[in-house]
């Protein structure tokens, strides 16, 4: 009903469906409705009726009461039903100078050629990046960075299929489906890689979906791009390769198989409606999907999550980065392999001692640790000396 009403308050002189059936008459622009849209309980009713949300450009504020007020009152008078519930301002598209675009100017950005050169999602994406209300300055490095994220994301499911199981080898997939994810008992249980991203990802859905129902869909966008980009591909990914390559325990593989296929069908999940195509294409190449993503269920929120094990891996990540700092400052060749010394609290100490976490992650530590000292202030982690 809403774009119906939509229409009428434009002007609207003739609207047609599919069918032939004429809904709206050149009468419509004096506010006349057609009795099979003004019926409740009809087939179109149910169809074009209430909506819940209209959008409307924040630049048209002056007219809003004539725009949307007017499909309100129309809406209750003809159907006894108000016709939404929530009105969504979004901005203007600008150039990347933040001018409107024109044809005067010639900086219009053609939608299509956009799309040829960097694809469907990368645009819709960047679109859905900007500030709730705000305009946006659409420029080439947006959608050069968005691009790339894409191909990223390719890329992820990409390795992921690699590293599953084959398709007809049923003890490994049965081995893999005894790990589950939606109870604290078996998220404690996961080594600590699998704990800290499983638990981040169940934090990342809770703030997802909290922002989704505000309408807050550039910081939606942020978040998934935070995750998954710095997280899931940078840090869990490159954790996941020595128990899927060096292992050689194929109950420890499963941990990290099952892992990753849980962390990323939640991705594309929750990605999937800012950009549904290569998300979809994705969906589809994972084992035994029987549906499409867009009909499947959204994440459950308030899922079990750990914090001390996302504590635990900050630490981790702060003492790698200490160590790549500290090998770049004096030029160490990344071959070459030294000691270092770690001054950290006990309950630090505790747990990277053991080093299972630290073999997690071949590729981010580049030689031994040496000592082990515990800090006399009895601070957190403190200092890297090489």
């Amino acid at each position: 009903m809403a774009w119906v009403l939509a229409e009428i308050a434009a002007g609207s002189t003739r609207l047609v469906t599919e069918s032939g059936r004429v809904l709206l008459e050149p009468s419509l622009e004096r506010g006349v409705v057609q009795p099979q849209l003004q019926k409740r309980g009809t087939v179109l009713f149910e169809q074009f009726g209430a909506v819940g949300t209209v959008i409307n450009n924040r630049q048209e504020h002056d007219i809003l009461f004539f725009w949307v007020a007017r499909m309100v009152m129309m809406g209750i008078e003809l159907t006894g039903t108000v016709p939404f519930s929530n009105v969504y301002l979004h901005g203007l598209i600008r150039d990347s100078q933040g001018r409107k675009m024109s044809k005067t100017l010639g900086n219009v950005i053609d939608p299509l050629d956009t799309i040829a050169e960097y694809g469907t999602d990368a645009l819709r994406f960047t679109l859905a990046l900007g500030t709730a209300g705000q305009d946006l300055n659409l420029s080439t490095e947006r959608l050069s960075s968005n691009k790339a994220f894409t191909n990223k994301l390719w890329n992820a499911g990409k390795f992921v299929l690699r590293n599953l199981p084959r398709q007809d080898d049923t003890p490994a997939w049965e081995a893999l489906r005894v790990h589950k994810f939606d109870n604290i008992e078996s998220v404690l249980k996961l080594p600590l890689p699998e704990c800290w991203v499983v638990s981040k990802l169940h934090v990342l859905v809770d703030e997802v979906t909290a922002s989704y129902e505000k309408f807050f869909f550039g910081d939606v966008g942020r978040e998934i791009y935070d995750f998954f980009w710095s997280d899931f591909a940078d840090w869990y990914i490159e954790a996941s390769k020595a128990r899927l390559y060096h292992s050689g325990d194929h109950s420890v593989a499963s941990v990290s198989q099952a892992a990753l296929l849980y962390i990323f069908e939640n991705i594309l999940k929750l990605l999937h409606p800012f950009m549904p195509f290569v998300t979809e294409e994705l969906w589809q190449a994972l084992p035994s999907r029987g549906k499409a993503l867009i009909v499947s269920a959204w994440p459950p929120t308030s899922l079990p999550r750990n914090i001390d094990s996302i504590k635990k891996f900050e630490n981790l990540q702060a003492l790698t980065r200490a160590i790549r700092n500290v090998r770049a400052e004096y030029a160490v060749e990344p071959a070459k392999l030294i000691s270092a010394s770690i001054v950290a609290n006990p309950d630090v100490i505790q747990y990277i001692s053991v080093r299972s976490p630290l073999y997690s992650l071949p590729s981010l530590y580049s030689g031994p640790i040496g000592a082990w000292t515990g800090s006399p202030n009895g601070s957190g982690l403190g200092f890297a000396t090489m």
